[in-house]
C-alpha cells in the first residue's frame, strides 16, 4: 500500500508538470543491437525501477532512476543501502545507464545514493 500512495503522489505532483519525462514502473531489457535499454513486456531478465526520469517522450533515454524503499527494521531505516539485495538492485539499474547514479527514496532519509 505504501508504494501505491507514493506512486499516486508522483502522478499528482510530478507527472502533472512533466508528463513526457517520467515513467512509473517501466520494464527494461538490454538491446543487443544498440547496447542500450529498451522497454519490454517480458518479466524474465528484465528490470523494473519504480520511477525513471528520461528525455522528453523517450523512456529509453534514461536520465535518473529512483526506487522506493520502506524499511521496517531499525538497522535498515538507518542505512537502507546496507542490504545486499538493495545493492544488487542498484547495480542492476546502473547498467541501464543514465546521467546520475540510481537512488532509493525512503520516508526517513529521502533520496539516498
Amino acid at each position: 500500500m505504501k508504494h501505491a500512495v507514493a506512486f499516486a503522489c508522483v502522478q499528482r505532483e510530478i507527472l502533472r508538470l512533466f508528463p513526457e519525462n517520467v515513467s512509473i514502473e517501466p520494464r527494461y531489457s538490454g538491446d543487443a543491437r544498440s547496447g542500450g535499454p529498451v522497454l519490454t513486456n517480458q518479466w524474465t531478465g528484465s528490470k523494473k525501477p519504480d520511477i525513471v526520469l528520461h528525455a522528453t517522450g523517450q523512456p529509453h533515454q534514461i536520465q535518473c532512476i529512483f526506487d522506493f524503499k520502506f524499511p521496517c527494521t531499525r538497522s535498515s531505516k538507518s542505512d537502507p543501502l546496507a542490504s545486499s539485495e538493495t545493492q544488487k538492485q542498484m547495480t542492476s539499474y546502473k547498467e541501464l545507464g543514465g546521467n546520475c547514479r540510481p537512488a532509493i527514496v525512503t520516508p526517513k532519509q529521502g533520496v539516498v545514493r
